[in-house]
């Protein structure tokens, strides 16, 4: 009698475990979408409290950070490019 029970209970162990899996990815997004904008509200607050030369000063570093590195970037893989070429013409 114990045998035929413990299948039955097997299965609706499993379709629980597998509900409660697919509501915690679910609940793991909702609190990730909460702290992004939590996040968000902090940076718009601390934005709103500075003055106006400092709010183009913070625009803009990261503007000229994004610059840089893809100046860098380019220069990188164009040394690259040069070097291959260079290898290739030597064989």
């Amino acid at each position: 009698m114990a045998g035929e029970a413990l299948p039955v209970a097997d299965l609706f162990i499993e379709d629980a475990v597998a509900r409660v899996r697919d509501w915690l990815a679910v609940t793991a997004f909702l609190l990730l979408v909460s702290a992004a904008f939590v996040l968000g509200a902090f940076c718009a607050a601390g934005f709103a409290s500075m003055t106006k030369s400092q709010q183009s000063l913070a625009v803009e570093a990261p503007v000229e950070r994004v610059c840089l590195c893809s100046f860098a970037s380019a220069a990188r893989n164009l040394y690259a490019f040069v070097r291959t070429v260079a290898a290739l013409r030597c064989l």
